[in-house]
């Protein structure tokens, strides 16, 4: 009988019980082999090379050794292949604890390497994949100067530009990886006695505000001069006198004015002043010193208007601060970018501008055109900031070229015509507005409540 039938017998507990005790004693014995040649760390190939080094073959039988091994050769040969026997018990044992011995070291070494790349793996979607996956976007929080991040000299930049009466530049990001930031826009200066602060989202290039009307712009037709026949050398009173079609958001000189009337006595008002001439800068300095009023920003032609006699005039609604207004500690690299920021904290750099030299520095033209013309080549060169910023404002997907074309272009303009204004902001209340109103310079005046 074989052994496996005898095996098969024992499972079915059919055999007598001396042969059920036999069986029993020899399983166990073999469980006992394995695990001891498991654990045991044998050297048997080890051994096997240091008996076939010996060249003289005298040392551990190595002769007897080869003689043998060829006469079990020449016995497997003459019975015309390998018999079974021809190893010892005890080679086959060593053979056996070998082979489990590299089966174990190869999964030891399978395990060790298969941990470290799981490992490696996890740190890297951790650690560096946040970082990675960010280099691909927007990064508001990058330190592009001491104290200076790029969100807070973008923001600054453009809301100089083009949202007058909420210059900002000041803000709070907390990083939060793949491209994603939230925001805290803060308000430190204020105009009308209120503080304002805005908290929202950057995901990845797109900005979503709570609020979206604090970076909101103003109406492309705020200002009168707004597709227009004229141009630097004409009245808008004689213009619409003769025919040509208003297309302001204040409506006709009447209208506008009733608006006026129906103000808030408590209220502060941004006040978008349409010129009735547009004035060449020195000469709108001179208006405004003259007057009193409470102007900070001007608008100035970016296109068309110094021709003698456009078509239609187009505003694009640029400006900048023209009057004392708060200062700020943000840097820049002032070779490329010349009169950046007019009024810059002292505090900190006392090389810096002084209350009197800027006040001499706004009535300077030649000053305040290189200052304006850094603001535009400046954001020019921000061109994902600018596809972000107008994309929050519900223009979709912003082509990054062309909106940097249109600071360029302007800059070019500016450069070639100087500066010539058609209309300024006023922060005023509902008194001032109307005297401003009656001014003969002034064509009409539209207002919204500061917020």
């Amino acid at each position: 009988m074989r052994y496996r039938d005898l095996l098969k017998l024992y499972d079915k507990r059919e055999l007598s019980k001396e042969e059920m005790e036999r069986v029993s004693r020899d399983i166990e014995r073999q469980d006992a082999i394995g695990e001891y040649l498991f654990e045991k760390d044998g050297e048997f190939f080890s051994a096997d090379d240091g008996a076939g080094s010996d060249e003289s073959g005298d040392e551990r039988g190595g002769t007897n050794q080869s003689r043998s091994g060829e006469s079990e050769y020449g016995a497997a040969k003459a019975g015309g292949g390998p018999r079974m026997g021809t190893l010892s018990q005890e080679d086959a044992l060593k053979f056996t604890r070998q082979v489990n011995r590299l089966i174990r070291r190869a999964f030891i070494k399978m395990g060790t390497v298969v941990g470290a790349v799981v490992l490696a793996i996890l740190l890297f979607v951790m650690f560096a994949l946040p970082q990675v996956v960010s280099l691909f976007y927007y990064n508001p929080a990058k330190e592009v100067a001491e104290n200076t991040s790029q969100f807070a000299r973008d923001l600054r930049v453009y809301t100089e530009l083009a949202i007058p009466g909420y210059l900002r530049d000041t803000v709070r990001i907390q990083e939060n990886g793949y491209g994603n930031y939230d925001i805290t826009i803060c308000q430190w200066y204020s105009l009308n006695g209120k503080m304002t602060n805005v908290g929202g989202t950057i995901k990845k290039g797109r900005l979503h505000l709570y609020d979206v009307n604090l970076l909101q712009r103003s109406a492309i037709n705020v200002f009168a001069w707004y597709q227009m026949p004229g141009g630097s050398n004409d009245s808008l009173r004689e213009l619409v006198a003769g025919g040509a079609r208003l297309q302001s958001a204040a409506g006709d000189r009447g209208k506008a004015t009733e608006n006026l009337r129906r103000l808030s006595d408590t209220e502060t008002y941004v006040a978008y002043v349409t010129l009735d001439r547009m004035m060449p800068y020195g000469e709108f300095v001179d208006f405004v010193r003259e007057s009193g009023y409470p102007i900070n920003w001007c608008t100035v032609c970016t296109e068309n208007g110094v021709d003698e006699k456009p078509d239609h005039f187009y505003s694009k609604n640029l400006g900048f601060v023209c009057s004392p207004h708060s200062s700020c500690s943000l840097e820049w690299n002032q070779e490329e970018y010349p009169n950046l920021f007019l009024w810059a904290d002292n505090s900190t750099h006392p090389e810096w501008v002084e209350w009197d030299e800027l006040e001499k520095n706004l009535g300077d033209e030649s000053y305040m055109r290189t200052h304006f013309v850094s603001l535009l080549r400046y954001m020019a060169e921000q061109k994902d900031f600018l596809a972000m910023i107008e994309g929050a404002q519900g223009a979709g997907v912003v082509d990054k070229e062309t909106s940097s074309r249109y600071y360029s272009e302007a800059a070019d303009y500016v450069e070639e015509h100087g500066l010539v204004v058609y209309g300024c902001v006023a922060i005023a209340d509902k008194e001032t507005i109307l005297k401003m109103n009656e001014d003969e310079a002034v064509y009409e005046i539209y207002a919204e409540e500061l917020r």
